[in-house]
């Protein structure tokens, strides 16, 4: 499903009916003739990235098939509907239609809710300044989950050297205390890193923070709430996909 998704089907889908609809109201059909080396040129930039990116995760078993990836295909799907849609419309038709699509891109997602909206959902910098306003001593451990999908075994250690792709963010927007550095997913060597730390660095601080993208840190945080008694913990604000959580002994 996620294979065909990234295809961008509705899209091409409603460039070509669009245009064939248009034709007909106009009744005049003047179909741009396509070289086989510009046909063959678009269907490589639509469909090639995403299928070796999905072969690449069957094969390995390393899913790589995530969006951001996928985003070198955008421009192909992009050309991919043009094609579809010049299969139909008059070329006297084209600026009016793409006047068209730019306002019903502009109408679809566009967001009309905020003056000023935000263009990224992570919210990094501000998650970062509200670790920083703990002022938190040196020795209270910060846990940074990785947000980046390699970040697992044997690309990640707990001795990751930093900086380092991994944690990019942390360069970014560095938080104060002992950061110490888990993977994307849990695994069994950073699930006995975890224990570790409930047995001396944790408990020795009275208070801990882990901060990083949500899914991260939101297992992280029911992980440690299950075998931490007498804490307490709670978010530190609302970064869109990015969290910060705090953790303290109950007095």
């Amino acid at each position: 499903m996620n294979l065909v998704h990234s295809f961008h089907l509705p899209l091409i889908a409603a460039a070509g009916i669009g245009a064939w609809i248009w034709s007909r109201l106009a009744k005049q059909r003047d179909p741009i003739p396509i070289p086989a080396s510009t046909l063959a040129l678009i269907l490589a930039w639509w469909l090639c990235h995403p299928m070796a990116l999905f072969a690449f995760s069957r094969i390995t078993g390393n899913s790589v098939f995530v969006p951001r990836y996928l985003a070198l295909s955008l421009a192909g799907a992009a050309v991919a509907a043009t094609l579809a849609a010049a299969r139909f419309l008059p070329s006297r038709f084209w600026k009016p239609a793409a006047m068209l699509m730019g306002f019903g891109a502009l109408i679809a997602s566009g967001n009309w809710t905020e003056l000023w909206p935000s263009h990224h959902n992570s919210d990094w910098r501000a998650a970062a300044q509200s670790v920083n306003r703990l002022a938190l001593p040196p020795s209270t451990p910060v846990i940074c989950p990785s947000p980046f999908v390699e970040a697992r075994s044997p690309a990640w250690t707990p001795d990751y050297e930093m900086p380092g792709f991994l944690y990019a963010p942390l360069f970014v927007y560095p938080v104060r205390g002992n950061i110490i550095l888990f993977p994307f997913v849990t695994s069994p060597e950073a699930e006995d890193y975890a224990t570790a730390l409930l047995g001396g660095a944790i408990p020795s601080a009275g208070r801990f923070v882990i901060y990083g993208a949500n899914g991260g840190v939101h297992f992280w945080r029911d992980w440690f709430e299950k075998r931490l008694g007498g804490w307490k913990h709670r978010s530190l604000g609302d970064f869109k996909d990015v969290d910060a959580v705090l953790f303290e002994r109950t007095p």
